[in-house]
């Protein structure tokens, strides 16, 4: 109930929203909402407004609330999780903007403004607070009238967690216990499609419940009339015999009071029923794994589709499984529909929207979430064609008309059994779908696609690659981190292929996601890439590769440089035909055995420069998959492992062996050709610069000997030779006695030494080694060492010195100088 104080201020703000288009299904009083942040308690705005149907708080733009006892920070707080980037809080006669943050407590009072004020108020907010307007700015975080435009960063993909962590355990303990019934009742386990249908049959009749469709808002908790209903409604009359009574009445009990899906988004809806209610084996018979909201839209957005008009374009989605992208296309275009009569509209995306999905459970889950998405419509008849994309002639009528084509494909390459089936180019499953779509796609169409990592430089992807560039004048390569995808096992890429002319060479744009949670959250939240770098690529260069690495300048700079291939050989260490795992335990003693050689077993862990514990490795002719027992092993080398053990730029930990060791498949061994013995060479391949090197171009687990060899190595002086092995010796012995606390000097500080040493040696410009130490900026705790690693310069530091000079004594009492005259002055 309002008071008198509000009244004419509420009635006043309704007025101009109105004026902003927040009419009809736009806009809502009295508007109710689960907080989920207080798990799930009920709360009521006094108005809200969205930017389209169906109403939830990824639509919601503008609440309007009314202090009563509560106000300010704290009444905002109860509000978040409506999700609308902008409250505007009634209080005794006047309104007060506020900018809604991520975090409690945190969000920020624009302006306040009297009662009198609010028409010219609303004037001045016109050009910002239009739905179209605003929803853009919501999505993207940028509110251009505040000077905090990351405020409202965040709050979405916080509140989705918070829902799936409530919601999550409901589900699995709707399953568990409809599951317990069935066996209690039957003495054999349920089916588990059937009961993964029953569970996602009723929730479909909540969800319609919950948001009020004809026929459905005045249902009871009775599984026979839920079931009854669903099966009138999309004509699947074999949900009313699932499992037997007992487990329908259960799986109804647990869903039907336990769960309110009226202000969820449909991408909650579509990620919960791809995700938790299908298990790890038919997530893995269908290759399924989940497109996030973020990565649709990053994608969608680079594609800037437009209101086709009356041509035959189509939007097409192979292996559409939950509809991810024709939702994110239809959110796209919506706003370009305003204006349109509903049923018009739900014309048009019925006639535009395509996908194909060759497993019947998923279908059902592509026309439930597309029916969702188009709110208030309830019909379920999407055009989601029940096909195999790799039959033969499958895609073809559709790519034909297709406008834009948007895939998630299965990762894995094809088993045994499927090569036998179709007829393959590939065997990698995300490249012979992209092969067939170019084949047949419309002259006009463009494509947006995850793909495995493999994309970027593969050798499995070179023809597809050069027959892109071939086919497309403008290249969006996106690398992403493992984390994009926790529940698929293969790192991954997104490619934008657009303007589909004639051309000769292609703007390739290559942008990274560097692989830790800082630099995801900003991409999740804003769209933000670590790096981007732009290049004209030809089709034979796009064959070879897709990736522009990162610290270009400094890349360019040292480009005239020998290489590590000039000065050094490099092999894989030994390879036996049976693995450790499969009962190979045998290959690796502890003893010195006759047809055994020291060495390094696999998963020994060793930090940089230090020599490992070593056991006594099989070179039995019998046992070998490769001839690597017949390299020189007993002539000096550098060891160190093929796949890093953190995620971060730090690659490489390296020790020089003069013993003559050997190592097996899972460590490289550089022997030196050169004037660069065992030290050098470690000292080389434990720098920032090979660290760098190597993680600018790679994201994978395991560092390719492609590049390895590619690593430019330094032009040192005599006596920087020399410097070099004593630094490297005293570091040894620094280390080793780090945890006795008897060390004579600093380990860190010789290590570092050690580095700027190499610096020197490439004799890099200030600017570029500044570039090239910022780039380690708070990952130097992941560098194996066993001692604490800082990082090379203060974070505020920003003018230009080498590292050799800042870790000299005399920069050093320079600065504690300067630092003691700013606080103290001169005495």
């Amino acid at each position: 109930m309002l008071n008198p104080f509000n009244e004419k201020a509420f009635s006043e703000v309704v007025t101009q929203l109105g004026q902003l288009q927040y009419r009809g299904e736009l806009f809502r009083e009295d508007y109710s909402f689960r907080d989920w942040f207080r798990g799930g308690l009920e709360r009521r705005a006094e108005a809200a407004t969205f930017a389209h149907t169906p109403r939830s708080y990824e639509t919601a733009l503008i609440g309007v609330v009314c202090s009563n006892g509560t106000s300010g920070r704290e009444l905002i707080d109860e509000y978040r999780a409506l999700g609308a980037p902008v409250i505007i809080e009634v209080k005794n006669n006047e309104i007060n903007e506020w900018s809604v943050s991520g975090k409690k407590a945190e969000h920020l009072l624009v302006t306040s403004v009297p009662v009198d004020g609010i028409k010219q108020f609303f004037i001045e907010r016109s050009k910002f607070w239009k739905p179209d307007d605003l929803l853009r700015a919501k999505n993207i975080g940028e509110f251009s009238w505040i000077h905090q435009p990351s405020l409202f960063a965040g709050l979405v993909p916080e509140l989705e967690e918070r829902i799936q962590e409530v919601l999550e355990p409901l589900l699995h303990r709707a399953m568990e216990e409809t599951s317990a019934v069935y066996r209690q009742t039957t003495g054999a386990s349920p089916d588990p499609e059937a009961l993964f249908k029953l569970i996602f049959t009723i929730l479909t009749v909540k969800v319609f419940k919950d948001r009020r469709v004809n026929g459905f808002a005045t249902l009871a908790e009775n599984s026979d009339e839920i079931l009854h209903k669903y099966a009138r409604k999309f004509h699947d009359n074999t949900v009313e015999t699932l499992l037997n009574h007992e487990a329908r009445d259960t799986a109804t009990s647990h869903i039907w009071t336990a769960m309110d899906f009226r202000n969820l988004s449909v991408e909650v809806l579509a990620q919960m029923w791809s995700t938790m209610l299908i298990d790890e084996d038919i997530k893995k018979r269908l290759g399924i794994h989940r497109t996030s909201r973020t990565i649709v839209r990053y994608i969608v957005e680079k594609l800037k589709f437009q209101h086709s008009g009356d041509d035959n374009r189509i939007i097409f989605e192979p292996c559409s499984g939950s509809s991810s992208f024709l939702i994110g296309a239809m959110n796209q275009l919506r706003p370009r529909l305003y204006g349109m009569d509903p049923k018009e509209r739900h014309g048009y995306f019925t006639k535009r929207l395509v996908g194909m999905e060759k497993d019947t459970f998923g279908i059902e889950i592509s026309r439930l979430a597309l029916t969702l998405a188009d709110f208030p419509n309830t019909e379920a008849k999407w055009n989601i064609v029940k096909d195999d994309v790799f039959r033969d002639g499958a895609l073809r009528p559709y790519l034909q008309k297709a406008g834009a084509v948007l895939c998630n494909p299965p990762f894995r390459n094809f088993g045994a059994d499927e090569r036998e089936i179709y007829k393959l180019e590939s065997f990698h499953k995300p490249v012979e779908l992209l092969d067939r779509v170019l084949q047949d796609l419309n002259s006009d169409g463009v494509l947006g696609f995850v793909l495995p990592r493999g994309i970027v430089d593969g050798k499995g992807y070179k023809e597809i690659r050069e027959k892109l560039a071939q086919r497309f004048a403008a290249f969006d390569i996106t690398e992403l981190p493992d984390r994009a995808f926790p529940d698929a096992s293969t790192e991954s890429a997104l490619l934008v292929a657009t303007e589909p002319f004639q051309h000769n060479k292609s703007k390739l744009t290559f942008s990274k996601v560097r692989d830790n949670s800082t630099a995801w959250k900003q991409f999740e939240y804003f769209h933000q890439v670590s790096f981007q770098h732009s290049k004209d690529v030809e089709p034979i260069q796009a064959r070879e590769s897709l990736q522009i690495p990162d610290l270009l300048d400094i890349w360019k700079y040292l480009s005239h440089y020998s290489t590590l291939n000039d000065v050094a050989e490099v092999h894989r260490g030994i390879e036996w035909s049976v693995t450790m795992e499969a009962g190979g335990h045998w290959l690796v003693k502890t003893e010195p055995t006759p047809g055994y050689i020291i060495g390094v077993a696999p998963q020994t862990k060793f930090d940089v420069f230090e020599v490992p514990e070593f056991r006594f490795l099989n070179r039995e002719d019998q046992n070998q998959r490769r001839k690597a027992y017949l390299y020189d092993w007993e002539k000096p080398k550098v060891i160190f492992g093929k796949a890093p053990r953190r995620r971060g730029p730090w690659k490489i930990a390296a020790f020089a062996d003069a013993t003559g060791v050997a190592c097996t498949a899972s460590y490289y061994g550089v022997w030196p050709t050169a004037d660069y013995d065992i030290h050098l060479l470690a000292a080389i391949l434990n720098s920032p610069v090979a660290n760098a090197f190597i993680a600018s171009r790679e994201s994978r687990r395991e560092i390719t000997k492609e590049n390895l060899i590619k690593i430019p190595v330094p032009r040192f002086t005599g006596s920087q030779k020399k410097n070099l092995r004593g630094l490297i010796e005293r570091y040894q012995e620094a280390s080793k006695l780090f945890f006795e606390r008897t060390a004579h000097e600093d380990a860190e500080y010789l290590l570092k030494q050690i580095d700027a040493l190499i610096l020197d040696a490439y004799s890099l410009p200030p600017r570029l080694e500044h570039t090239l130490l910022k780039y380690f900026q708070n990952y130097n705790g992941e560098r194996e060492t066993s001692h604490d690693f800082a990082d090379y310069l203060p974070p505020d530091q920003e003018s230009f010195f080498s590292l050799s000079t800042h870790l000299s004594p005399k920069f050093q009492r320079a600065t504690v100088g300067a630092a003691l005259r700013e606080r103290f002055g001169n005495v």
